[in-house]
């Protein structure tokens, strides 16, 4: 619960809730984040408080339905959907597969790799400004396609 020195209110701990305090208080804002989990229990964690360069084409690419409707039928699925009758959850879906095509792929990998490319360049400098020793190592990016294009 945040105290009454708390300037603002931060819910959810992931990678947008920590950058933002971050830049809140560098700003001098007293900043109180609330989660429903623990510190370091969360993908953002295992992320490192980034959004990851390599992962440039959006989650919503041709096929990916498929893939999906074959991995609910797998207990050893990285992937589970618990099915149910809820609107919301069925018009997020049909969205979804909506967006399922080349065309949204090519008109969305432009903008996440200017967006995750800036989101490297501003931890690199984060890291290097506050002095972090958290073992950041800047090796590259090589990404392979089997398409020509």
């Amino acid at each position: 619960m945040a105290d009454r020195h708390t300037d603002i209110l931060i819910v959810g701990g992931g990678v947008v809730g920590w950058n933002a305090a971050y830049q809140l208080r560098a700003r001098g804002r007293s900043v109180t984040i609330v989660d429903a989990s623990s510190f370091g229990s969360s993908c953002s964690f295992d992320n490192a408080g980034q959004l990851v360069p390599s992962h440039m084409e959006p989650l919503c690419a041709p096929g990916v339905t498929w893939q999906a409707l074959r991995w609910m039928l797998s207990a050893t699925s990285p992937f589970k959907l618990h099915l149910r009758a809820d609107l919301d959850l069925l018009r997020w879906l049909w969205t979804f597969w909506r967006h399922c095509t080349r065309k949204h792929v090519d008109a969305c990998i432009p903008l996440l790799a200017r967006l995750q490319l800036e989101n490297k360049h501003l931890l690199v400098e984060r890291v290097e400004r506050e002095k972090l020793d958290c073992g950041l190592e800047q090796r590259g990016l090589l990404l392979l396609s089997r398409e020509p294009d």
